[in-house]
């Protein structure tokens, strides 16, 4: 499809639902200019000069030797401040994560019809892309949010684009890519478990202007009929309340 054949809404949807091209396809129709239904509002939009250089989020070593008291109060000091932070030297090989991120490219390089018959068989699915676009800086990517799981562990590739907001204010900091890293981060769940002591940070994704992104989210979550709240042994650290019971399905259909 032409530049000069760039369809209307109906057609768009068609194209990327119905005959499932998805944004993939749309990303390799050459068009030099975003479909409309791609721009996000300009508030939405990520401002650069909000982007805060000077700051990262922490990288733990050694995270598979948890039982150190020391190692653990280094989690529990990322978790309160930041809600985000990435572990190395985990005990998975990182040629296991290479070879599963080289598979998510290739997975997307399929034709629809064969990509269509794994998600078909394998409700799991997980792997995520953000295919290269003209104009990123316009497209939604993955608009800013918070989880609603307990934790969210992800396997990203080298192409980087995830943000996390900062702590204290309305800045932005990168989460790059580190070879044979995990990035977590705590969901809606587990601060609401923790009494607000763990925070679930808002975050967002750019996409790349030249180059396909890969991600591999796990979403760690609790059964739809679980009911879950501030836990007991955390209220000695804040003797009240901040929020109350709820049931998980009503929590995700409200919140996600």
């Amino acid at each position: 499809m032409s530049i000069a054949e760039v369809p209307k809404a109906s057609d768009l949807i068609d194209f990327l639902v119905n005959k499932g091209n998805g944004v993939k396809g749309l990303s390799q129709m050459g068009l030099e200019i975003v479909p409309q239904k791609f721009i996000q509002p300009h508030e939405e939009r990520l401002d650069f000069t909000q982007i805060v250089s000077s700051e990262s989020i922490p990288i733990i070593d050694d995270f598979s030797t948890s039982d150190d008291p020391k190692g653990c109060r280094i989690d529990c000091d990322a978790a309160e401040k930041w809600g985000f932070f990435q572990i190395i030297n985990h005990g998975i090989p990182v040629e296991v994560l290479e070879d599963v991120i080289e598979a998510g490219h290739k997975f997307f390089e399929l034709p629809v019809e064969e990509r269509r018959k794994v998600y078909d068989s394998d409700d799991d699915e997980n792997t995520k892309l953000w295919p290269a676009v003209s104009n990123p800086e316009l497209t939604a990517g993955a608009g800013r949010h918070a989880d609603v799981s307990s934790i969210t562990m992800l396997l990203q590739d080298d192409v980087g684009g995830l943000y996390v907001r900062e702590p204290k204010g309305d800045g932005w900091i990168h989460v790059p890519p580190v070879k044979g890293a995990l990035v977590i981060n705590i969901g809606d769940v587990l601060q609401i478990m923790s009494n607000d002591r763990y925070k679930s940070v808002e975050h967002r994704v750019i996409v790349n202007g030249s180059r396909n992104r890969v991600s591999v989210p796990i979403f760690v979550n609790p059964a739809p009929d679980a009911v879950f709240g501030p836990l007991t042994q955390v209220l000695k650290w804040r003797n009240h309340c901040i929020s109350r019971l709820f049931l998980y399905s009503d929590y995700f259909t409200v919140f996600q």
